[in-house]
């Protein structure tokens, strides 16, 4: 019995059960592009992009619910500048130049649906840039109401999976 555990221990200080630094150097190797060949078949960039898309969809659905329940209760609804965007809000057309980094508080968006009641805040684009923005646009007037001042309204976004410029959601 001694002797097979001096013969045990003598072979371990032999490194005859152990690797070798070639053989680990490669072990890692072949571990490490598993790995990076896993990561890039889940494309965690498109993964980003669906999520966010997703997540602009939901915040869509949740202005057009709040913006309904307003336009139930007031019957009209708010009405809007040239511009009224997640990037800010300004008389030309959107996005405004220089960027905003949300709605503007004194639009009538804003003070109707958050002062209001309707939503705790107005939701923000999760890239709010330039090319990625909510923006809220009413119709309004004679013309286009008759007798009601904002009878109608567009609501616009724009998906990073999508290539069309613009989704638009419009209440005649």
């Amino acid at each position: 019995m001694c002797r097979r555990l001096r013969l045990f221990v003598d072979n371990i200080s032999n490194n005859e059960l152990g690797m070798t630094t070639l053989e680990l150097g490669v072990a890692v190797v072949i571990l490490l592009s598993a790995v990076i060949a896993v990561f890039l078949a889940i494309d965690p960039g498109s993964l980003l992009q669906k999520a966010r898309d997703q997540r602009r969809l939901a915040d869509l659905n949740l202005l057009y619910k709040a913006l309904e329940e307003y336009g139930l209760k007031y019957e009209h609804f708010p009405a809007s500048g040239t511009c009224e965007s997640s990037v800010g809000s300004c008389d030309t057309s959107c996005p405004c130049s220089p960027l905003g980094k949300d709605w503007s508080h004194e639009s009538e968006l804003y003070q109707g649906l958050v002062g209001g009641g309707f939503l705790a805040g107005l939701p923000v684009d999760a890239v709010n840039n330039q090319n990625y923005f909510y923006i809220y646009k009413a119709k309004c007037g004679r013309e286009a109401c008759g007798d009601k001042q904002c009878c109608a309204y567009y609501l616009g976004l724009n998906l990073e999976n999508d290539k069309q410029d613009f989704v638009w959601v419009y209440t005649p």
